[in-house]
Formats: C-alpha cells, structure tokens, sequence
C-alpha cells in the first residue's frame, strides 16, 4: 500500500512538473489566434482558435506550412494567415488551368478540389503569374482561392513579415462577430493537426 502512494505520488509530481513545463512553454513561445474571414476555408473556419509558435522557435517553413504575417492596412499592420507555396530562390508560376509550378515543375494541391483551383488563375494580376522569390521571401496563398488577398494580389511575403506557424487549432466558437472580432460560446473538439498557423483576408 505504502508502495502503491509513493507511486501515485510520483505521477502526481511528475505530471505537475510537466504541465507547467508545457504553460511556460506555451506562454513564451506560443500565442493564441482566432480566425477572422474565410481566406483559409474549408481548412480554417472563422471563430476557430488555433496556437500560433513563433518563428523565433518555429521549424523551418516548409511548403504548405500555414504562416501568420503581418501586412500594412492603412497606417496600420494587420495579422494574416495563408498556405506557403513558395519557398526564398525559387520561381513560381500560375498556369491558367490553376496548376502551380515551382522551378517549372508541376506540383501537387491535393488539399483543393476542382474549383478552387480554377479559381487560383482568376483576377490574376499579371505582375504576379510569375515571379522569383528573393532570399527572404514566401509566395502565400489562401485555400479559398475564390476569395483570398494574397501573394497573387500583394506580391511575395518577406520573412521579417512573418510571425509563426500555427500548429493546431482546438476550440471553435459556435458565435463570433467578425465585426468585433469576439466570440462565446466555445465548443471544444479533437485537436486537428495540419502540416503548419487566420486573422482576415
């Protein structure tokens, strides 16, 4: 019995340790977001909470990583979120089928369906169909390729831009006001992973 709550005792210390372990960790490193708009539809929906790790700690972006950056709006910065395409060095290039080719290799976009990635073409700015990435610079594009302000439109994002990837979403609110940009009524689920990182469009 003595055995049996030493045991007990040790799990008890040993978990403590590891949850505030883990809340340090989240504190300094991490930050909570909360999607805004539908750039990022169907893979984030508006009044999701996600974690954000900041690049300071982050892995190495990778293609279809998720990044949260900032983009000036007026004399103001706004936060963003979209799905990496390209990576620093190399040329993108945006056929009007919607296909994508990186160094002009076709590469895959199997997280859209048939319409979005038509869509990817539409409005194109021609400055922008192609172009090669600086050293420091992303070529960022939203899933709902229909409706998204991104590299398509902006141009590519620079790295100094770029805040971290958002690892997780958990939670999602059931009503949020855009407009106010609060939300209540949480409805938690099962933690959804994607390879990646939200706020508007």
């Amino acid at each position: 019995m003595k055995v049996l709550k030493n045991v007990m005792i040790y799990i008890l210390i040993t978990v403590s340790v590891l949850l505030c372990l883990f809340l340090s960790f989240v504190n300094i490193f991490c930050e909570k977001v909360v999607v805004i708009g539908t750039s990022m539809y169907s893979t984030l929906r508006e009044g999701e909470l996600g974690l954000l790790i900041k690049k300071e700690i982050a892995p190495k972006i990778e293609r279809e990583d998720i990044i949260v950056f900032t983009k000036p709006r007026g004399s103001e910065s706004i936060n963003v979120v979209k799905r990496v395409i390209g990576l620093p060095g190399e040329t993108v290039e945006i056929k009007e089928d919607g296909q994508i080719y990186i160094n002009d290799q076709l590469i895959s976009q199997d997280f859209l369906d048939e319409y979005q990635l038509l869509q990817t073409y539409v409005g194109l700015d021609s400055s922008y169909m192609k172009v090669t990435l600086k050293d420091d610079e992303y070529y960022v594009l939203g899933d709902n390729r229909f409706n998204s302000q991104d590299s398509r439109y902006d141009g590519p994002v620079k790295r100094k831009d770029v805040l971290g990837k958002l690892m997780f979403t958990y939670a999602q609110y059931r009503k949020f006001d855009s407009n106010t940009e609060t939300g209540e009524d949480k409805q938690y689920f099962p933690l959804r992973f994607f390879e990646g990182g939200l706020w508007i469009l």
